[in-house]
């Protein structure tokens, strides 16, 4: 499903929507910029967190959030067993809630439970907003 997002207030409903319909494992993938992070602000606030805790991370891997949701980005991982060897599966199949930015090796730990979601840069202020099944 596509969805045209031309305001973070649409962006927030998004993700709102799809932490109310009970998708708790979502893939994120977007260039630089596109909202991965603020995606995952809004999943945190839907769930009713302060969604202040939310911030990228690129350079610790991940981040947990009240022990409710892990938020990890995977574009520094060099390569597959770094997964294990950084504690990421062990986190990833502790938490209820995780979303992952700039996904790897998908198959080490997704199944058919995970969404994808890819977010395009159309312009300064819309976004094209892709919601699939992993498969």
């Amino acid at each position: 499903m596509k969805h045209t997002i031309t305001s973070p207030a649409w962006m927030i409903v998004l993700g709102k929507t799809l932490a109310k319909q009970g998708h708790t494992h979502i893939l994120l993938s977007g260039y630089l910029g596109a909202g991965k992070t603020h995606f995952t602000k809004w999943f945190v606030q839907w769930l009713g967190l302060d969604d202040r805790l939310v911030t990228s991370p690129t350079y610790s891997y991940s981040n947990s959030y009240n022990e409710q949701v892990l938020h990890c980005d995977f574009y520094r991982l060099e390569n597959k067993e770094e997964l294990r060897s950084k504690w990421l599966l062990d986190a990833i199949e502790n938490h209820d809630n995780v979303l992952i930015e700039w996904p790897k090796w998908e198959a080490t730990y997704a199944d058919e439970d995970w969404l994808s979601v890819t977010i395009e840069i159309v312009d300064e202020t819309t976004r094209e907003v892709t919601v699939l099944p992993f498969s």
